[in-house]
C-alpha cells in the first residue's frame, strides 16, 4: 500500500514539501484548512491567527491540561488558491 503522506526534504534547502492525499470533496478539504474552529478541532490546538490567502500567516498554540503552553508555531502561507492549491 502506498503512503498517503509524502515528505520531500532536499539537502541544502530550508523547506519541506509535504504532500497528502485525501478521499473527500475538495471543498471540504479546503474548509478544514481554512476555518479556524475546524483547525482547532482537527489539530487539538488553539488558532491565534490564520489568514487563508497568499502570503497570509498563521499562529497556533497548544497547552497541556494545566494551561501551560507546550507548543507554539507560526509561519507564512506561501500559496493559497481556494479549492485548487
Amino acid at each position: 500500500m502506498e503512503q498517503k503522506t509524502k515528505i520531500n526534504a532536499e539537502e541544502g534547502k530550508q523547506e519541506l514539501v509535504i504532500t497528502r492525499e485525501f478521499d473527500l470533496p475538495i471543498e471540504l478539504l479546503f474548509k478544514a484548512y481554512s476555518v479556524p474552529e475546524i483547525i482547532e478541532q482537527w489539530m487539538g490546538t488553539k488558532v491565534l491567527k490564520h489568514e487563508s490567502k497568499k502570503h497570509g500567516s498563521y499562529q497556533f498554540e497548544t497547552s497541556d491540561s494545566y494551561g501551560n503552553i507546550v507548543f507554539r508555531s507560526n509561519g507564512v502561507i506561501h500559496e493559497f488558491t481556494p479549492n485548487q492549491k
